[in-house]
């Protein structure tokens, strides 16, 4: 049973450095409504080469991962496994990255962007200002 409790505890964990959530959709809007933060939502697919990139050099960036430790909380989403989610989000290019406020879409970006770029678009947002 504590084994079962182990690895029940570990699948909710995301892997080290990893600045994505295992939680769900739902599971991840709840808690940032409860930590009073940004939802960040990364649509994205196994065969999407910019999402791949940005995967590497902008999720992977330590200031990245420090600002959204920081200000928000962060879900990928794959389209081809959330079908019904990506068109209700009315998803038609990836990457496609929603940041909610309070449960509510406040602004997206669709397409590759380096650190330097997602770092400025997330201070405008993180400020109340859609860029």
């Amino acid at each position: 049973m504590l084994i079962a409790l182990a690895l029940c505890v570990l699948g909710c964990i995301s892997p080290a450095g990893d600045p994505f959530t295992e939680l769900g959709y739902d599971a991840a809007l709840a808690q940032a409504k409860k930590d009073q933060k940004l939802l960040l939502v990364d649509f994205t697919a196994s065969w999407c080469t910019p999402c791949k990139k940005m995967e590497k050099e902008t999720w992977g960036a330590a200031e990245v991962k420090a600002w959204l430790t920081a200000n928000a909380l962060a879900v990928q989403i794959d389209v081809d496994e959330e079908k019904e989610l990506a068109q209700r989000f009315k998803i038609e290019a990836m990457p496609t990255v929603i940041v909610m406020r309070e449960g509510v879409e406040f602004d997206r970006f669709v397409g590759y962007r380096d650190t330097k770029q997602f770092l400025a678009w997330a201070e405008e947002v993180r400020a109340g200002r859609k860029p």
